[in-house]
């Protein structure tokens, strides 16, 4: 089925993370321009070179490092990303981070940091990118989120509640912007081989995998096409608010 997403503008967070990274490779597949925020350079040339040494033409993806947990750097980024390709139509919010934490055994510092990687950035870039969609009156938001949200694992409360916190923040924003043209959606994972998980991998691999219907971890490349699914209109224009969970079962 063609998606449409030929020369739509994207702009993505965390593209250069396990999964952001095969979600990238999806869209260029798909011919459509990419814009990531990076933090550091290194890891935007790796991703450049993984998907060149799988024969990924990289013409269409762009980019510029940003801190996302700073308003200002956050707000230049999206001024570049907005002058190199004069709009956007999709926004994919990848970045995120595990913060192992046992609620008793934690601090505060370990609350701001599962807030300040899993959501503030999310919510900073909304506000910024649902100004333009409402001017086209068009736009489709996918935030990547997890089954943590609300099927956590014993000691990720901050993480726990900075996702569930993400997924209440996309549903009650699709209802807000709906009537403007603009889908908000969730993608939730279970456990990934991703390099995040590993340590989660070491300690729960033969927990998860039992208690996966299909009795195994998911791969990175499974999480991408329930994202390009939201993201397409083609696919997708009358869902908003909602989540796919791809996570193998774990969750029923």
């Amino acid at each position: 089925m063609d998606l449409k997403l030929d020369n739509k503008r994207v702009l993505m967070t965390g593209a250069t993370g396990g999964i952001g990274r095969e979600i990238c490779k999806a869209f260029l597949m798909e011919n459509a321009k990419i814009f990531n925020f990076y933090r550091e350079r290194n890891k935007m040339e790796s991703l450049v070179s993984w998907l060149n040494d799988q024969g990924i033409s990289t013409d269409k993806l762009h980019g510029c490092s940003v801190n996302l947990s700073d308003q200002d750097s956050v707000e230049d980024g999206f001024k570049k990303m907005m002058s190199e390709f004069g709009g956007i139509d999709i926004y994919v919010n990848v970045v995120g981070k595990a913060v192992e934490s046992p609620f008793l055994l934690g601090n505060s510092d370990d609350w701001e940091k599962a807030q300040e990687i899993n959501l503030k950035p999310a919510v900073l870039l909304s506000r910024l990118v649902i100004k333009p969609m409402m001017l086209a009156r068009s736009g489709s938001i996918v935030f990547i989120s997890s089954i943590v949200a609300w099927r956590f694992v014993r000691g990720d409360v901050p993480y726990a509640t900075a996702k569930a916190a993400l997924n209440r923040f996309a549903e009650t924003l699709a209802f807000e912007v709906g009537q403007k043209g603009i889908r908000v959606n969730l993608v939730c994972p279970g456990m990934i081989d991703t390099k995040m998980a590993e340590s989660i991998k070491q300690k729960h691999s033969d927990f998860l995998e039992y208690h996966s219907a299909l009795g195994r971890i998911g791969k990175p490349k499974e999480i991408a096409p329930a994202v390009l699914f939201l993201a397409s209109d083609a696919t997708s224009s009358y869902m908003t608010g909602q989540k796919i969970v791809v996570d193998g079962g774990v969750s029923l």
